[in-house]
């Protein structure tokens, strides 16, 4: 049974929020930088929870690596700093950080 906070109510909820880091989770990233997802309901939560919070940090093994699915959550020039498992490959470490 997934328990999942998800939805309409649950984008309101975030919505109330200011967060100062943000660490997220997704399916997948591009080799292009592209972070994304297979759940509409949560890529739409994890989106309006990079617009609260100050720093984000994307955490992802190296399985997710260069791969992509149908919901795109958000760039890599949007996260501030990846977490991985194993070394980024050369084309995520050349996409542009933002400033903190």
């Amino acid at each position: 049974r997934n328990r999942a906070f998800a939805g309409a109510s649950a984008i309101r909820t975030v919505e109330q929020f200011r967060a100062d880091l943000f660490f997220f989770s997704s399916c997948r990233i591009s080799l292009e930088g592209e972070i994304s997802d297979f759940s509409e309901e949560e890529t739409e939560l994890r989106r309006a929870m990079l617009h609260r919070a100050k720093t984000r940090v994307f955490l992802a093994d190296d399985s997710k690596f260069g791969h992509s699915f149908l919901f795109r959550v958000c760039g890599r020039e949007d996260c501030n700093y990846i977490v991985s498992n194993q070394p980024l490959p050369p084309s995520l470490l050349s996409a542009q950080l933002p400033q903190t």
